[in-house]
């Protein structure tokens, strides 16, 4: 690149200037007027006014004549409310829909709609809070309740063996259903789950015991009296 971004200076004429902004060019200060704005007509030019820059050039700040397509009075409009093909219709003749769309919270506010089931889908997106409180609904826009929120965390669970588990979004952390893996005071079987408590609950399992002169079946963890 030997010139400015409009093309008037050369850039040996702006004293070697830094670039500032990584790849960007020097301006010059002048304006702009490189470029045929999109609101042109074969009858009236638009330039920009800007100061010479890099990049697009911004909105046109002019106004043109346009031709309304339904009454074909003609009108002054600013450029920047205009799009290149678009056919101008005034305030006038313009009547909107205002049918509901299907959504039930939006309204259809295009010109003469032909009201087909098809017109009528919403566009926008929901954006309505979800249920989890924490996430809004990216779903095209709808009716009814939305969705349980599709967002998941994993955690490890509060427990013995801290077990690692995906859980829904705001849900409240599910309880282990494993066996308690501890290392125990006697060989049988266990029966309680996994826990975060200091002690484990103790070994009911009948075993004989001797007490006194007799035997008799007791609970693992009672402690027999001589």
């Amino acid at each position: 690149m030997n010139y400015c971004p409009c093309g008037a200076t050369p850039l040996s004429v702006l004293q070697k200037q830094d670039c500032s902004n990584g790849d960007s060019a020097p301006t010059c200060g002048r304006r702009c007027g490189k470029e045929k704005l999109i609101c042109s007509t074969s009858g009236e030019q638009h330039i920009c006014r800007s100061q010479c820059h890099n990049g697009p050039c911004p909105p046109c700040t002019k106004s043109r004549v346009v031709q309304c397509i339904e009454c074909k009075d003609k009108v002054r409009v600013d450029c920047q409310d205009l799009k290149q093909t678009e056919e101008y219709i005034c305030g006038r003749c313009f009547k909107p829909c205002n049918k509901v769309k299907n959504c039930g919270r939006h309204w259809c506010y295009k010109h003469k709609c032909q009201g087909s089931d098809s017109s009528h889908l919403c566009d926008k997106v929901c954006n309505r809070r979800l249920g989890c409180g924490n996430h809004d609904c990216d779903q095209p826009c709808h009716s009814g309740d939305c969705k349980m929120c599709p967002h998941t965390s994993i955690h490890k669970l509060d427990c013995g063996c801290s077990e690692e588990v995906v859980v829904p979004c705001a849900a409240t952390l599910p309880t282990c259903n494993k066996p308690c893996a501890r290392i125990h005071a006697c060989d049988h079987e266990v029966t309680h789950m996994c826990h975060n408590k200091d002690a484990c609950p103790p070994c009911t399992t009948l075993t004989d015991k001797c007490v006194l002169v007799d035997t008799r079946q007791l609970q693992c963890h009672v402690i027999q009296k001589s």
